[in-house]
């Protein structure tokens, strides 16, 4: 497969972390940051700097997991939901600046090619919610 420079694969397989986010509403289907096991640590940024992503994981076909250097965590909430990005498990972008923003666009990448595209949310800073302090 042939891929234009500035394209980015990421695939959660090779990774170790985790992608998820969101602040989803009750009966909405999309699952709130805690559900997920993590709690907001501060507010929303619009963007990051994709030098300093460590690694991403693919936590549903909503959340994407990011963890930067000095073990910051952040969740992106993509703005819709995007089908086959929890079964495939990986993605790739395509820088525009030196920043990945809210609003960039990703591609599910599947055996077969690309799957669908999808667009990115706002990056929330989170931390993982320890076993003991989950609420069943």
């Amino acid at each position: 497969m042939r891929v234009p420079l500035g394209t980015i694969i990421v695939s959660s397989a090779m990774l170790t972390l985790s992608a998820c986010a969101a602040t989803g509403e009750s009966g909405s289907g999309v699952a709130s940051i805690e559900e997920l096991g993590y709690r907001a640590t501060g507010a929303e940024t619009a963007c990051v700097l994709p030098r300093n992503i460590r690694s991403t994981k693919v936590l549903d076909d909503d959340h994407i997991l990011f963890t930067m250097l000095q073990n910051k965590l952040y969740i992106n909430t993509l703005r819709g939901s995007c089908p086959t990005l929890e079964s495939e498990g990986r993605f790739s972008y395509t820088l525009h600046g030196s920043n990945l923003c809210g609003g960039e666009m990703i591609h599910v990448l599947s055996m077969i090619g690309t799957g669908p595209t999808c667009s990115l949310g706002d990056f929330i800073a989170v931390e993982a919610i320890a076993e003991d302090e989950r609420q069943e």
